[in-house]
């Protein structure tokens, strides 16, 4: 093994990767360009003597990345940046492999912490022996946002699995998740849906729209409403509404869009029935034989109905906001509906005799 304090004349003939091979009129051009090259690598390169298994160059990336001095890295072996239980299948490689292969492993710095690294190893003559160049990229980073993106993802499945809310997510034109409250409103199974475009469940009247702003919101260069309600066809032919949203996210790495619905079906014909419920009392309102005035707990007058005009010679704008008593009522028998006005506010009925305006 050579002196690790003694650092090795490289060879010029060694190719560095990312560099122009030229011709070189001396042999201490050829050592200042393998230099200037080997340590602008953003990666940390590795010069191994495949006989010693021992470090024989590295650049200056491979100090900041390990946190070794030089003259450390040159008495130090690879295998001694490696798991224990990785470095039986190190070693072996350092002997056998022919370089092209690229490999991820976990290294230990100076300090302990963990890289997560991929090598990509080739075969160099450098100073007469046979060697491995190894260029080391840390992919810690891109593996911990990798994990990060599986750990979301797993989390997202499991809340969405149990929700009550439809969910679904699209790429492109086609669904690539669907939970089971989106199978149930649909009618569809997962599979089922999975094969469909996103807007084949929507009803005929909406289908164009949808497909439309599907398209637009992937692409994310115009503002979209997020809600909206939204009319579907279920695959037994009867119409849902939905309460629905829409918004563009990161889903397995790649763009995409998440969708959530709620079904407002029965909610809809309550207020319509509600709307259908007014609409016949305001004529019966309008049309019954006797004179009614709507008034609230003091005896102002809020509306009256037509019969109401006819029996007492008020018009609405005559009545609004008046106290029914001074317009109505005798004034012999004013202390008693001052009484029955009081008493209809607490048990909701009373009766009085009114005069007719002549």
């Amino acid at each position: 093994m050579s002196n690790p304090g003694r650092r090795s004349q490289p060879d010029p003939h060694v190719a560095i990767p990312g560099s122009n091979p030229a011709p070189l009129r001396t042999q201490r051009e050829a050592e200042l360009l393998y230099h200037a090259l080997f340590n602008q690598i953003a990666d940390a390169v590795f010069v191994i003597d495949r006989q010693t298994r021992h470090f024989v160059d590295c650049n200056e990336a491979a100090l900041r990345q390990y946190g070794y001095s030089r003259d450390e890295f040159l008495s130090m072996s690879p295998l001694d940046l490696h798991l224990p239980e990785d470095r039986n299948f190190v070693e072996k490689r350092i002997a056998e492999t022919r370089g092209g292969v690229s490999r991820v492993y976990t290294h230990c710095t100076r300090t302990g912490a963990s890289l997560c690294v991929e090598v990509n190893s080739s075969v160099v003559n450098y100073n007469g022996r046979e060697c491995l160049l190894s260029v080391v990229h840390d992919i810690s980073a891109r593996m911990q946002a990798e994990q990060a993106s599986r750990e979301s993802e797993a989390q997202f499945r499991a809340m969405a699995e149990t929700a009550a809310a439809s969910i679904a997510i699209y790429r492109d034109d086609r669904f690539i998740y669907v939970n089971p409250a989106c199978e149930a409103l649909t009618g569809y199974a997962r599979q089922e849906l999975l094969q469909m475009k996103f807007w084949d469940i929507v009803h005929p009247d909406m289908r164009e729209l949808v497909r439309q702003r599907g398209k637009e919101r992937q692409k994310g260069k115009i503002p979209l409403p997020m809600r909206y309600e939204l009319k579907i066809f279920r695959k037994e032919g009867d119409v849902r509404w939905l309460d629905f949203t829409a918004d563009a996210i990161e889903f397995g790495g790649s763009k995409a869009v998440l969708l959530t619905g709620f079904d407002t079906t029965e909610r809809r014909q309550a207020e319509e029935n509600v709307q259908v419920q007014k609409a016949y009392l305001e004529q019966l309102f309008e049309s019954a034989p006797e004179g009614i005035a709507v008034i609230d707990a003091e005896g102002k007058i809020l509306r009256i109905n037509r019969e109401f005009t006819c029996m007492f010679g008020y018009t609405a704008a005559d009545t609004t906001g008046k106290m029914i008593y001074e317009l109505v009522v005798p004034a012999e028998k004013m202390q008693e509906a001052l009484g029955l006005i009081k008493r209809a506010t607490e048990t909701n009925c009373a009766v009085c005799h009114l005069s007719r305006r002549e």
